[in-house]
């Protein structure tokens, strides 16, 4: 049968996720926020009149940036091991 109840502290969707390696996970990561990054691109370009709005973006983006390099590296360090 099918259990009718999650274990608890585990989250359906996520509930496999914990089998999956590093080495699979991270270059999904990277492309994720890859993504991310483009769409947040796109909002500052389309974004007309608020300079605050484009600020807060702006700095968004840049976040999401600085975690794009450290997910990089991540991904770089892990593919070369063995």
């Amino acid at each position: 049968g099918v259990p009718t109840f999650a274990p608890r502290g585990i989250d359906r969707e996520e509930q496999y996720l914990a089998f999956l390696s590093l080495k699979f996970l991270l270059p999904k990561l990277v492309e994720a926020k890859k993504q991310m990054i483009e769409r947040y691109e796109n909002a500052i370009r389309a974004v007309r009149g608020s300079e605050e709005a484009k600020a807060l973006l702006t700095r968004l983006l840049d976040e999401h940036r600085a975690q794009l390099k450290t997910l990089e590296e991540a991904a770089r360090r892990v593919a070369s091991q063995k």
